[in-house]
C-alpha cells in the first residue's frame, strides 16, 4: 500500500465545521437552556428585592445583559478602531528583511 501524505494542518477543532454536528450543538444548548428556564417552578425561591420574583428573571436578566455587552463592545469598538497604517513606520509587519535572511527555501516545480 502506498502511504499518502496529507498536507493538511490539524484542527483540533475542525469536527464541529460540519453543518449536522453544528446543528446537534445548537439544538442542546436551545434544550439546555429552555430545562433551565422551566425549572424555575420547582425549586424554592427566596427573593431579595421584588423583581426576584418574577418568573424566569434570572435567564431574561442574563439575556438581557449579555446583549447589552456585544452591543457595548461594538460601540467600544468604533471608539478604539485604528486605521490600518495607524503604527506606520514603527509597525513590526512594516519592516524590510533582505532576501538573504530570510531563508527561503526553494521548490523543484517540474
Amino acid at each position: 500500500m502506498k502511504n499518502k501524505e496529507t498536507n493538511r494542518s490539524k484542527n483540533i477543532y475542525e469536527w464541529i465545521e460540519n453543518p449536522r454536528i453544528t446543528r446537534f450543538l445548537i439544538l442542546g444548548f436551545i434544550i439546555i437552556c429552555v430545562g433551565l428556564f422551566v425549572s424555575d417552578f420547582f425549586y424554592v425561591r427566596h427573593p431579595y428585592f421584588s423583581i426576584d420574583k418574577l418568573f424566569g428573571f434570572y435567564g431574561i436578566y442574563g439575556f438581557i445583559m449579555f446583549t447589552l455587552i456585544i452591543f457595548a463592545s461594538k460601540a467600544l469598538r468604533l471608539l478604539a478602531m485604528r486605521t490600518e497604517n495607524f503604527y506606520g513606520s514603527k509597525a513590526v509587519d512594516s519592516e524590510e528583511y533582505p532576501n538573504e535572511e530570510l531563508d527561503l527555501e526553494k521548490k523543484d516545480v517540474s
